[in-house]
């Protein structure tokens, strides 16, 4: 996770992007990766995710193994199909989490 967060963190700071505030980065099983929080550059934020399959990638690759630990953690568990994943990143660094709800494509 700490090489997205610095992955995410570089191409943000080249579009003059700060953080803070936060950010919460969401991908559901039906939809994009999105931009989740409120964030004073949100429109800036939404455009450099449209389409960047780098970032998706790595996104991607922490969810998978976020995945792993959950399952086997949780050995029997069925989780719920709306469980999405979050990553937010913050002054004090990157957090992880699923979550269930609705994922509402921005």
């Amino acid at each position: 996770m700490s090489q997205f967060s610095v992955i995410v963190r570089e191409e943000l700071a080249s579009l003059s992007v700060s953080i803070p505030p936060a950010i919460s980065l969401v991908s559901c099983s039906d939809c994009q990766l999105t931009l989740e929080s409120e964030h004073p550059q949100r429109d800036r934020i939404l455009a450099w995710l449209d389409g960047n399959d780098r970032v998706a990638k790595y996104f991607k690759e922490v969810e998978v193994l976020f995945e792993v630990v959950r399952a086997t953690e949780n050995l029997g568990v069925t989780f719920a199909e709306d469980s999405c994943f979050h990553i937010g990143l913050t002054s004090a660094g990157p957090i992880a989490y699923f979550q269930d709800q609705q994922c509402t494509p921005q």
